[in-house]
């Protein structure tokens, strides 16, 4: 008897499964195949039939699902969307490829290029024509990477690096980013990637974007960077800074020693060297030439000021020593000449025009041997090389640092408005190299403007851009210089009044209210005099000195009265008029 009850038992479980095995047939299947690929790389999708039948003369379909189904990719018997096929997704053309030469062993996988976060999502590999039909599902996930995404995110911002202050041994960096969304993070990094111990960063917020600004001291010659990092936005993008400062040799006798072999070893191979070149030019057998390009680059917004380092190797005092800067071109100019304490700015004639009363030393620096300068309200037009020269060294030293000097923030005029537009001209002047201008919302959309109008002068550019806008709210402009990490803007604030009774219904509750205004009015007045006509109500004038204060005429000419405090002069009867005062009877 048991044995038959744990028949029947067996029985009724395995038409049980089999109810639930029949209630799941021909539904939809998930994806069985998941795929992650990094952002930017490729992503090969697999679609491999059962059978492993050669698929050249038959039908595939690739779709990504979503609220609507997007054509990837179609193969029909040879023709699909890379040889003359309508009806890709606009997102996939030009993107995906299949495997020609696997189509015999029923593979139908394809490849995705360059592939894209949005790219993400659910695929379908269809074979419709095969008995029974086939349907594959691969899930896509591009995972997003940490890149320089400043042209295509709002609120991904670049960074902005200053040489702050230059002291025996010490350089002072400044990092400043600005209109950032979200908050990011800024760090300064050496050359090796480390991260460089800093001042507690300056963070201020506006209208949910971020100002940053973080300084860190450096003691050591090299390349350091100033790095934001975005990790909502995938964004992350750096600007460096290279700075020298030379280190002291011959610290102890042995080494005073070396060096000095050393050194007069190097004269002596220089002085053959030199004779041998001086020989062969004056038999034409050679010739000579030589461009020193700067060592350091000098990044700084107009309309701050510009600290150019200059700090000889020795460090030795220069106090009684002279040095020389000067602006490299087609004419060199003077821009600093200081000469055992003789300089520009206490007396000595001949500093160019451009530099006169903007140019500094660091005086309580140059016993130990810093030479560097600070130019004081940077133009554009002050970028350039520079060089520090000391002619009086034995052997003489030359620096070079290249200054170059971000567009200064852009200039917004309203040139017409009505009451549905407005007509905004923005405009950058001097600035180099050629900068990409561009307005924006106040959420940091592009928006479309007339064709930018560009005129060069000498490598300075001017930059004009107009835009039409109808709708009420802030617009910016927008100036960026990739090649020297500079961005700058200029915002303002457009109304755009809304019209009344462009509505019909408006127009008529408009005139309602008018023609009830104009009946409270009459009712209003009416009701008095009929009161006073059935002598409810008596009307008269106190009599007596007004009250103060009242309005009388003082001009002379009694032609257009002029309104002023204070009654002078008095009625027929001697008597100054008030106001009708109503009394109940």
């Amino acid at each position: 008897m048991s044995a038959l009850k744990s028949a029947s038992w067996l029985f009724c479980l395995c038409c049980y499964l089999l109810a639930l095995t029949e209630g799941t047939v021909g539904q939809e299947q998930g994806p069985g195949v998941k795929v992650v690929v990094k952002e930017d790389s490729d992503a090969v999708l697999p679609c491999l039939i059962s059978t492993k039948e050669n698929i050249i003369r038959e039908l595939f379909d690739w779709k990504k699902d979503g609220q609507k189904k997007k054509e990837v990719f179609l193969y029909d018997a040879g023709i699909h969307y890379n040889n003359g096929r309508q009806g890709q997704d606009e997102q996939f053309r030009g993107r995906v490829s299949h495997f020609q030469d696997q189509l015999e062993y029923g593979n139908a996988s394809i490849k995705i290029q360059n592939v894209k976060v949005t790219d993400s999502g659910i695929y379908s590999c269809d074979f419709p024509r095969l008995q029974p039909s086939q349907t594959f599902y691969t899930e896509l996930v591009v995972e997003r990477l940490l890149k320089d995404r400043s042209g295509e995110t709002t609120g991904a911002s670049k960074p902005f690096t200053t040489i702050l202050d230059a002291t025996k041994g010490r350089f002072l960096l400044q990092c400043e980013v600005g209109g950032a969304s979200p908050e990011p993070t800024v760090e300064w990094k050496d050359s090796a990637g480390n991260i460089l111990p800093a001042e507690e960063p300056q963070v201020s917020e506006s209208g949910g974007r971020y100002d940053v600004t973080i300084k860190t001291s450096v003691t050591k010659t090299g390349r350091y960077r100033c790095e934001v990092t975005q990790e909502e936005i995938s964004h992350q993008t750096f600007a460096e800074t290279v700075v020298f400062i030379s280190e002291k040799l011959c610290e102890d006798q042995t080494t005073r020693v070396a060096v000095g072999w050393l050194f007069g070893g190097f004269i002596l191979g220089a002085a053959v060297f030199a004779a041998v070149l001086v020989g062969l030019k004056a038999t034409k057998r050679i010739t000579l030439s030589c461009n020193r390009g700067p060592g350091v680059k000098v990044v700084v917004k107009e309309g701050s000021d510009a600290l150019l380092p200059c700090l000889i190797s020795t460090k030795e005092n220069i106090i009684r020593g002279i040095f020389d800067w000067k602006k490299d071109g087609q004419k060199k100019k003077e821009v600093f000449l200081y000469d055992a304490g003789i300089h520009y700015n206490n007396g000595r004639q001949g500093q160019d025009e451009q530099f006169r009363g903007r140019v500094s030393h660091f005086q309580d620096q140059l016993m130990s041997g810093n030479a560097s300068i600070k130019i004081q309200n940077v133009k554009v037009t002050d970028s350039g090389n520079y060089s520090c020269d000391f002619p009086r060294l034995q052997p003489s030293q030359i620096f070079y640092i290249e200054l170059v000097v971000g567009a200064s923030k852009p200039c917004i005029t309203r040139l017409n408005e009505t009451n549905d537009w407005a007509l905004l001209q923005c405009e950058v002047r001097g600035a180099s190299p050629e900068p990409k201008v561009e307005w924006k919302d106040s959420a940091g959309n592009i928006l479309r403007a007339e064709e930018p109008q560009v005129s060069e002068r000498g490598g300075l550019y001017d930059v004009t851009i107009n835009i039409t806008v109808t709708e009420t709210g802030r617009y910016r402009c927008e100036v960026t210089q990739e090649e020297i990490s500079h961005q700058t803007s200029a915002e303002t604030f457009v109304y755009i009044s809304e019209k009344l009774g462009k509505d019909p219904s408006i127009k008529v509750h408009i005139g309602w209210l008018a023609v009830a205004f104009v009946i409270g009015v009459a009712v209003h007045a009416a009701a008095p005099f009929g009161l006073r006509a059935t002598k409810r109500i008596r009307v008269c004038f106190n009599q007596g000195a007004a009250r103060e204060p009242t309005t009388t005429s003082a001009d002379i000419t009694n032609d257009i009265p002029l309104l002023q405090d204070g009654v002078k002069g008095e009625n027929e009867n001697g008597l100054s008029k008030a106001p009708p005062e109503i009394l109940n009877v």
